[in-house]
């Protein structure tokens, strides 16, 4: 689907479509459930790939966005990139194994698994993961992509081997992530935390850009929450450095 829409003439997708989606509310909720959200992601998604082919891998915020929050700030060299380094190492002609790829390398064990690790721990539980069996994994690396996504069917196979003994209402149904609602939460009950974080007047970033940021997000024209979330933890974490 990438292909088919960086097809389109430029002008058509930077001066209609583009303007059009960014003009849709950023609903609260999971983005799976949204197809305002897909919509963004589809269209951020494309654009970041065709300026760097290897740019599979969604980030929270663009180089441009860093550079104007943190003024001075000097990124590091694409070379030294760790998610471009992992979607490298396996580029394929199909985007979507190159994704599969570059998510088993970065983002399962330094964000998913990571997580799982800590939550279960602090439980007193011990998880695991049947799926990352090595056999598992080696198998579903030497399956065709026809068998991992079929049409805009997700995890084929594996619904297919789930009709044995799961009903039919478990198998059609949807991907449901287990993220935290901080979207719904900053323009609620978490609103007057995270004003006063991005306010800060001793924070790294450029006030007045991060509090536009704030507004966009409040105003529900854009879900800026993993933005916002990241920029809360790095000033609340160097607050706590510098008070020793």
């Amino acid at each position: 689907m990438n292909k088919t829409y960086l097809s389109l003439p430029k002008t058509l997708r930077r001066c209609i479509v583009e303007p059009m989606v960014g003009l849709l509310p950023a609903p609260g909720g999971y983005y799976g459930r949204s197809v305002a959200k897909k919509a963004k992601l589809f269209v951020q998604s494309a654009a970041r790939m065709e300026k760097n082919p290897l740019a599979v891998s969604p980030r929270i915020f663009a180089d441009t966005e860093i550079t104007t929050l943190f003024p001075g700030l000097n990124l590091p060299p694409l070379q030294d990139d760790p998610l471009l380094l992992a979607a490298s190492s396996h580029r394929n002609d199909n985007v979507v194994e190159t994704m599969l790829r570059s998510d088993f390398l970065t983002y399962l064990p330094d964000d998913i698994l990571v997580k799982v690790d800590r939550m279960s721990m602090y439980n007193s539980l011990e998880v695991r993961c049947p799926f990352l069996d090595h056999r598992v994994v080696e198998l579903a690396y030497q399956m065709p992509m026809k068998l991992k996504i079929k049409g805009f069917t997700s995890k084929y196979v594996l619904r297919r081997l789930a009709e044995k003994g799961l009903p039919p209402q478990i198998v059609k149904r949807s991907k449901q992530g287990f993220m935290v609602p901080l979207d719904v939460w900053f323009r609620s009950k978490l609103k007057t935390f995270i004003h006063d974080v991005i306010n800060d007047v001793g924070a790294l970033w450029e006030r007045n850009r991060a509090l536009n940021l704030l507004e966009e997000h409040l105003s529900g024209r854009h879900d800026h929450a993993p933005k916002l979330w990241a920029m809360a933890v790095l000033g609340l974490w160097l607050k706590k450095m510098n008070n020793g």
